[in-house]
């Protein structure tokens, strides 16, 4: 799956931009495409990827605390250092202010991390994003907006939780004995396939305007992604895991960053939406084999005495 995550990607990506009216079925039924990826993670979790939350939840809120802040700072700083216009900076403050959510997830699991971790940092930050979500914008952008704290936590509900702990009974209960991995799989690899597609389709004719965030929002994803695994290496934390909280980290929930954006903003950031979708896909799929690559090259350099 980790092989086929980027060409499939790209796949979509392009025929979404060719021919945009394959993807006109996506849009009333996303919300059952993201039900379909986080019932198949429940179906594929393991039991000793548990372990790790047990062992450092501290540390993992800790982890969750600081992805709020540095990133809404990094915004902050590459916004002044490109020189954005205010739409571009309120939507890169934005896309920093939410919870990484499914898509981590999604990602950790498609690269082969431990996505549980990225499931117990989404509960923990969807439950306090409706405080420190508005608080953070606020600060940064002087925009006061109130996002509903009791909605928030339906959409949690029903979107995220259910969908998990379906899979988990389904696999535990139902079909314990019946191998679905694979076919769990392929539904993870073709629904974010179909997801990524959609948004190049809707953003066609944006993708082809030149603008210097086409280098701002790869740079902010890229810093991210460091900043998160490096962190978890301070920390301890296994390899696996220091990829999944790189992804928490690098990841952005476009979903909810659009709903802010078009409920309680009156600016056009298409633009940053699908050149987000696209980088941190590409980025966070390139990155794990990036780093397999230098740990080899140090495990095999020749000692200097």
């Amino acid at each position: 799956m980790k092989r086929l995550l980027l060409p499939v990607c790209v796949f979509f990506i392009a025929l979404g931009v060719i021919f945009p009216s394959v993807f006109h079925w996506v849009k009333p039924n996303i919300t059952l495409l993201l039900s379909a990826i986080m019932f198949s993670l429940g179906f594929l979790y393991k039991k000793s990827q548990i372990k790790s939350i047990s062992n450092n939840y501290i540390k993992l809120i800790l982890m969750c605390i600081l992805k709020f802040i540095v990133g809404t700072v990094l915004a902050i700083l590459i916004s002044n250092i490109f020189k954005l216009d205010i739409n571009s900076g309120v939507a890169l403050v934005v896309l920093a202010a939410v919870p990484s959510a499914m898509s981590a997830s999604a990602m950790s699991c498609a690269v082969g991390a431990n996505f549980i971790i990225n499931i117990f940092c989404t509960d923990f930050m969807m439950l306090i994003c409706p405080l420190v979500t508005p608080l953070l914008i606020m600060l940064a952008t002087k925009n006061v907006i109130d996002i509903g704290y009791i909605s928030m936590l339906k959409s949690l509900v029903l979107m995220f939780l259910m969908p998990i702990l379906m899979g988990v009974f389904f696999k535990e209960k139902i079909l314990r004995k019946v191998d679905l991995s694979r076919i769990m799989n392929l539904v993870i690899l073709a629904s974010i396939g179909v997801l990524v597609g959609f948004i190049a389709s809707s953003s066609k004719n944006e993708i082809s305007d030149f603008s210097v965030m086409i280098f701002a929002v790869p740079l902010y994803i890229l810093i991210m992604y460091i900043i998160g695994f490096s962190l978890s290496k301070v920390i301890k934390l296994s390899h696996e895991d220091s990829i999944a909280i790189a992804n928490e980290f690098a990841m952005i929930d476009c979903a909810l960053a659009v709903f802010i954006i078009v409920t309680f903003m009156s600016i056009n950031t298409g633009l940053s939406i699908i050149i987000a979708t696209i980088y941190q896909n590409v980025i966070c799929i390139l990155a794990p084999v990036a780093i397999k690559i230098i740990e080899k090259i140090k495990y095999n350099a020749p000692e200097v005495i």
